[in-house]
């Protein structure tokens, strides 16, 4: 019998499972345990190690310091810490946004001092959204929305189309300024940050800009810019919001929020091998997800991991996805508003040494504004301990509660009267089981098979295999298997087409 980790995040809460769907397979036969109580990997039930939070600094905004992070952070080997803000600093004549600044670069030290390493002003970059990355001499390199030459583009009212920038300590060198070849052709505004070869050339997406206005993909050489990718908006996308990853052959991978299947242009999973675009994958909304926002994680066999936005359940809250590296999606978790785990992620996952992933969301949970979540390797979501919580759960226990009063199977007789009633499929907190259900199956129409008492199920990527000791299909004891389920079911629990 699987395990299914319980762990602790310090965000709201991630429940177990989404839209159910029920089939019927050959009849089932063996004894039926009472409790089954899930721990941790191990099977047993471990107390989670108490977990601190620390405020390092607090951003004071325009004119002083920075304001409003957007982007993570980068450290060095001494523990510095390297990030950017979208606002703040001591320049606003050339932004967006008056009078909330240009954004900054900051260091903080191992003691918690920031130091502004650098204020923009509009001609050399505004309104940082990516974090930058380090070379092997200590110099920073990102890329700024707007800023640059300072005339109309797209979104940014005249603020500039966005740069790619240097920075030596607090000296900023401006590498390229985005609208600078033709209709803006050499792209504009890059959102995500760059990646750096083993030469030191850079590469990155921008937004907008190309021979159609759906983006580029773009190398750089010190101040030489070429594009190697301009998305058409067709099977090969458009819109890329997010940065760049880089296998150890410098091929190239990413994702555009529009685009790829026709019917749906809900983005894609795209591969680029020096000027070849390959689409790995395209989104179709429901059931794999719809609009790709974040960054991929790349494990050491090539396969991709990332979040859709949208996309995914009949409520469209978003993904958990893998792509292998022959291009095959497996959809990892569906977020859906009946278990209250959150909705909309737009960050990029990481993955541990065991094959779980972790992420954020944003927005959902308890108080609504975004949690931050775990789905273990075998694509099973795990409940945390919400924003206001205590303790930790240290396990799962599953229950089918058999709705016949009498908790006997019907006779299966056409002319019987005895009723039945589907049964349900309910999970709680092994620590408190009776301070609330973490999951049900009434949330959705669903009718199985009978059963007494607590069977042990086994659980497997998305689904939950069930013995129970009777069941409509056969008359007789059946398996059942409940799992996510992407659009609506008919009164027999199947899934709609």
């Amino acid at each position: 019998m699987k395990s299914t980790r319980i762990v602790a995040h310090p965000v709201a809460s991630f429940k177990h499972s989404g839209r159910l769907r029920t089939q019927r397979s050959a009849w089932w036969a063996g004894a039926l345990v009472l409790a089954a109580t899930f721990g941790l990997a191990t099977g047993t039930n471990t107390s989670a190690q108490a977990q601190s939070f620390t405020v390092l600094h607090t951003f004071a905004g325009y004119p002083t310091d920075g304001g409003n992070p957007e982007a993570g952070l980068l450290m060095d080997a001494a523990g510095n810490l390297y990030g950017t803000t979208r606002h703040g600093g001591n320049n606003d004549s050339s932004c967006t946004d008056s009078g909330i600044g240009c954004g900054t670069v900051f260091k903080l030290d191992v003691k918690g001092k920031e130091t502004v390493l650098h204020n923009f002003s509009g001609l050399d970059g505004a309104n940082p959204l990516a974090s930058v990355i380090m070379d092997a001499k200590g110099d920073l390199y990102g890329t700024t929305r707007f800023g640059g030459r300072l005339q109309d583009c797209a979104d940014s009212g005249g603020a500039g189309c966005g740069v790619v920038f240097k920075l030596s300590g607090s000296k900023e060198t401006v590498l390229h300024r985005f609208c600078s070849v033709g209709d803006c052709e050499d792209g504009a505004e890059p959102w995500g940050g760059v990646v750096m070869d083993a030469s030191g050339a850079l590469y990155s997406t921008t937004y907008f800009g190309g021979s159609s206005n759906g983006g580029v993909v773009f190398k750089l050489v010190g101040k030489k810019e070429t594009v190697l990718h301009s998305f058409t908006g067709a099977m090969d996308g458009a819109f890329p919001t997010a940065g760049l990853i880089m296998d150890a052959k410098e091929h190239l991978y990413g994702t555009a929020t529009s685009g790829g299947d026709f019917n749906c242009g809900c983005g894609v999973v795209f591969k680029l091998a020096r000027k070849k675009m390959t689409v790995l994958h395209a989104f179709k909304g429901s059931p794999d997800g719809d609009t790709p926002v974040a960054a991929l994680f790349m494990d050491a066999g090539g396969n991709l991991y990332g979040t859709t936005a949208d996309g995914g359940s009949s409520d469209n809250r978003g993904t958990v996805f893998e792509v292998s590296r022959g291009g095959k999606e497996h959809v990892l978790y569906r977020f859906t508003p009946q278990h209250n785990d959150g909705f909309r992620p737009q960050s990029r996952v990481i993955r541990d040494a065991d094959g779980n992933l972790y992420g954020t969301t944003l927005e959902g949970g308890d108080a609504g504004d975004g949690i931050v979540f775990e789905v273990t390797k075998d694509g099973e979501a795990t409940p945390s301990v919400s924003s206001n919580g205590t303790t930790a759960r240290s396990g799962i226990v599953w229950a089918i509660e058999n709705q016949n009063a009498n908790n006997v199977p019907p006779t299966p007789n056409c002319n019987s009267t005895t009723t039945f009633e589907p049964a349900a499929l309910h999970a709680f907190d092994a620590t408190s089981v009776n301070s609330g259900e973490l999951y049900s199956s009434r949330a959705v129409t669903t009718k199985i098979g009978g059963a007494r008492g607590f069977p042990t199920p086994t659980i497997f990527q998305d689904q939950v295999y069930m013995g129970t000791t009777w069941g409509p299909l056969h008359n007789r004891p059946e398996v059942d298997v409940f799992g996510l389920c992407s659009t609506n079911v008919n009164n027999n629990g199947q899934c709609l087409p």
